[in-house]
């Protein structure tokens, strides 16, 4: 570790310090405030990028590394936040949306590695299923046969470029490895959309959140060995 990343690493642990101090002082001062509880918020969110980032530059971890990028992408959030508490009024739906929509693809996209294949999925079937009149079943199938064209190529160059071969084998396990992928989206698409009578946007629930973590690894530690 070079003495510049030692620096950096006090810097953001004396910052996440601070910050939790500032967080203390201010709910002694008045913790029922709705404006106070959304400082709250921010200030924890910046502190636990603070946190993350000082510990990653101590250790090297590459899983730290990605994981602050929940915190720095919600960050925006926070801020429309606290921005509504001062102005005493709700911020537009759209700004709202925006700042939800960032912080799920920029965060959690790039923290779990999704950020190359799940995003692309999601467009295709979102878009199809607004615009045309296919069933939902038809549209997630589109949506899996987009991603897997590019998944590959996707995946080898950003989510695991610095693991794994690159070679015939690899590309026949990543086939055989999303069909599993696909299998949970169309089960979430019927149990929520088909069997529950839910809105088709809570589909993608665990489209972002369940499945990337079950098909993570597999593509972690059989199909780019």
């Amino acid at each position: 570790m070079t003495s510049g990343m030692i620096a950096d690493s006090i810097v953001n642990l004396c910052g996440a310090l601070g910050l939790s101090v500032a967080m203390f002082a201010l709910y002694r001062r008045d913790p029922r405030s709705p404006l106070t509880q959304r400082l709250l918020v921010l200030l924890g969110i910046v502190a636990l990028l603070f946190l993350t980032r000082g510990i990653t530059w101590w250790t090297g971890s590459v899983w730290l590394d990605r994981l602050s990028l929940i915190p720095a992408a919600l960050v925006p959030l926070g801020a429309l936040i606290v921005t509504e508490g001062i102005l005493r009024r709700h911020a537009p739906r759209a700004a709202k949306i925006a700042a939800v929509a960032g912080a799920v693809l920029i965060g959690f996209g790039g923290a779990f590695g999704v950020e190359s294949y799940t995003p692309l999925y999601s467009v295709v079937l979102a878009s199809l299923d607004s615009w045309t009149h296919l069933p939902l079943q038809a549209c997630n199938f589109a949506g899996y046969i987009a991603a897997l064209c590019l998944g590959y190529f996707l995946h080898s160059k950003v989510t695991f470029r610095n693991h794994g071969k690159r070679d015939r084998a690899s590309q026949i396990r990543f086939v055989v490895a999303s069909i599993p992928s696909y299998a949970l989206n169309a089960f979430w698409a019927w149990l929520l959309a088909d069997a529950l009578k839910m809105p088709h946007w809570t589909i993608y629930v665990p489209i972002w959140f369940v499945t990337p973590a079950m098909i993570f690894a597999l593509n972690r530690w059989w199909v780019f060995q």
